[in-house]
Formats: C-alpha cells, structure tokens, sequence
C-alpha cells in the first residue's frame, strides 16, 4: 500500500533522517520541523516501509497538508508489533 508522509503544521524542515529507498520503522523519525512558534516537531508516520520519492529537502518551508515523502507500506513484522 502507497502511503502519503503528510506535515502536520507550518515550519521549516531542519532534519530529514530518510532518503530515496530507506526503510521505515513505525517508531524512527524521519523529520524534524521547527513549527512557527518555534518548537521543534518529530514527525512519524507509525508504519513501517520504504520511501519510494522524497518532496522536500532540508530548509524548506512548509505547510500543514504538504506531502513530505512517498512510501510504500509493507507487512513486515517488528519488534513492536
């Protein structure tokens, strides 16, 4: 299943911890934003996968609604699950 990495709030982009084919666990974060107010948000998605396209790059601004990557979703049991 494609899956959609979705910013929740409106920040710059000051890490990204993912690349084109990284594989995802559902507890590593694969961003770091700093919001408006100037917190810093952990962004998760809480699946696991492999990012098949990233669409930001670090020191970009954001909204809430943009897409940050594309992953595909697998089945894959963890630790966690």
């Amino acid at each position: 299943m494609n899956r959609s990495v979705v910013c929740p709030c409106e920040g710059v982009i000051e890490k990204i911890f993912v690349n084109h084919a990284s594989r995802v666990y559902e507890w590593e974060p694969m961003f770091v934003i700093r919001n408006g107010q100037g917190n810093i948000e952990k962004i998760t998605l809480g699946v696991s996968g492999e990012i098949s396209e990233l669409h930001v790059k670090e020191n970009d601004r954001v909204t809430g609604g943009h897409i940050l990557a594309s992953m595909k979703e697998d089945d894959f049991v963890t630790g966690s699950d």
